[in-house]
């Protein structure tokens, strides 16, 4: 019975995945440029183009370049099929996982990502922080993450006002401000600073221990 009493009022943290828990902007980049080459769809040959895609969901920005569903479909497939192959090699960002384990102290906290759920959840458990999130949405999901983080808020109970979305890309924290979440935009990602800044998140840090700043930890 306090075991309920105390989840139904801790907070919800909802955190994207790659960029914020797992590096793997440079792996995601090299994939983007190869795959975007392959189906000869719009060039993505420097980093400026990559950083772009995320200025909104990186999907949509597809439909924007004309690209048509059947092609989206294969290339999605290809590159989340390159993600499952890769997974020994890729790594979470230094203290993330310390920072995580002690949010869950206090938050309850949930993943939404745009990878599939599985992958996510083999890092987590991987790196011993499985049982600190209530629920992971990944790709299998459909929907867009303003979607999912709709979703997430509903299964946990909670009002958004009173949930946070710590991400890494302008367009993650546009569909976390649609959601009516305060927005946490993390330096560390696909996002620089200056980019991250325009769309004024309510909070940004610029390494993982200063989300137990953030959140008063």
């Amino acid at each position: 019975m306090w075991r309920e009493y105390e989840l139904r009022n801790k907070k919800l943290i909802v955190f994207d995945f790659d960029g914020v828990i797992l590096d793997t902007f440079d792996f995601a980049f090299d994939l983007t440029k190869q795959l975007t080459q392959k189906y000869g769809v719009f060039p993505v040959t420097v980093r400026e183009d990559f950083e772009e895609m995320f200025e909104d969901n990186p999907w949509r920005y597809f439909e924007s370049k004309g690209v048509t569903a059947n092609t989206l479909a294969s290339y999605q497939k290809d590159f989340l099929s390159a993600f499952q192959n890769a997974e020994s090699s890729l790594l979470v960002f230094s203290e993330i996982c310390d920072v995580i384990r002690k949010l869950s102290n206090t938050y309850r906290l949930a993943i939404v990502s745009s990878n599939y759920r599985d992958i996510v959840a083999w890092y987590v458990e991987k790196n011993g922080i499985k049982d600190c999130f209530n629920e992971i949405v990944g790709a299998e999901q459909k929907g867009t993450k303003k979607e999912k983080l709709e979703k997430i808020i509903t299964d946990q109970d909670m009002r958004s006002e009173e949930s946070y979305f710590i991400t890494d890309t302008s367009g993650d924290i546009r569909e976390g401000q649609e959601v009516g979440m305060k927005t946490v935009a993390v330096v560390w990602g696909y996002h620089g600073k200056i980019r991250l800044g325009k769309v004024k998140p309510d909070f940004i840090a610029n390494t993982p221990q200063q989300l137990l700043t953030i959140f008063h930890i």
